[in-house]
């Protein structure tokens, strides 16, 4: 069963409510393809921007267990975000010269801690664990008034809970897992009502399936809801908090499919789109390709 723990977690690049044993690593490098054109206005029917924004993302994602029931994680992202013809509208009649510049560089990063609280192997039904989380994107935060934006700039809080669940079948076996985390955002602006951006609440799911003796098989879903915020129509695109002050929202759903190959090996590879967005991108879609690696302490 312990090898069920450590293939659920690395299949999935650290997500999954379960810790690694002291002074096991796990580390987990991906490359991520996506895009989208299409934007829902709160209320209204999706509109073309015309201008076909493409990104490549490169997650890197480094977890230790520091002592039994506590893991450490950090994640890196590098970035590079383009529009497929920056002379298309909108991109031909912005305000900002640069909006719809090239952009590369570094993506949020982030550091947490996960903190086992239950254990189902400890006579609990499931496991559960508290992750408190720092995340900044301090390294793109000049280029956060783009379109072509790394992310919004932000140093924020997250407090999550995962919960998650493995058992047999037959000769195979299944993991559960699911997530939400509170995220109090740093103010970028105030209005005469609330500051901005909004709270968020993130979440994700996911479920795998060992269908045969290396490969497990499973949907995901994820997504997040800013609590407040402005409409696209009301927002100022044209200033660097623009898109921070966005009330958006978006779910995305999808599969996954991970091979387990032996000496701790993991591949996996993942499609998702979107399923519901209001003031963020309706036609989203994701490619990602990722490589796990476990090690045990040495002895």
């Amino acid at each position: 069963m312990i090898a069920v723990l450590w293939w659920a977690s690395t299949a999935e690049a650290g997500d999954g409510p379960w810790t690694l044993a002291s002074a096991e690593h796990d580390l987990y490098v991906g490359m991520d393809l996506y895009g989208y054109q299409r934007f829902r206005v709160a209320g209204a029917e999706p509109s073309d921007l015309d201008a076909q924004v493409r990104a490549l993302g490169i997650p890197i994602i480094w977890s230790w267990g520091a002592m039994d029931a506590v893991e450490t994680e950090l994640r890196i992202q590098l970035e590079g975000v383009a529009v497929a013809d920056p002379s298309a509208a909108p991109c031909d009649d912005a305000e900002r010269d640069d909006w719809c510049a090239t952009t590369v560089g570094v993506g949020d990063l982030s550091a947490a801690l996960k903190l086992r609280l239950l254990d189902e192997f400890r006579y609990h039904p499931l496991t559960l664990t508290f992750i408190p989380t720092l995340r900044t994107g301090a390294p793109h935060r000049a280029t956060r008034g783009r379109l072509t934006n790394l992310g919004e700039g932000q140093t924020d809080l997250g407090l999550g809970l995962r919960v998650g669940r493995t058992g047999g079948l037959g000769s195979q076996w299944y993991a559960l897992s699911g997530a939400a985390t509170y995220w109090l955002r740093a103010s970028a602006s105030a209005t005469t009502d609330r500051r901005l951006p909004g709270d968020e609440i993130s979440w994700d799911t996911s479920a795998v399936v060992c269908v045969a003796h290396r490969l497990g098989l499973g949907p995901v879903a994820q997504g997040f809801h800013r609590l407040w915020g402005l409409d696209l129509d009301e927002a100022p695109l044209d200033q660097a908090h623009g898109f921070a002050s966005l009330k958006a929202q978006q779910i995305k759903i999808g599969g996954r499919a991970s091979l387990y190959l032996p000496r701790g090996l993991t591949l996996s590879a993942t499609a998702m789109t979107t399923a519901y967005a209001r003031n963020n991108p309706t036609d989203t879609w994701v490619l990602g390709l990722g490589v796990g690696v476990h090690r045990e302490p040495r002895r």
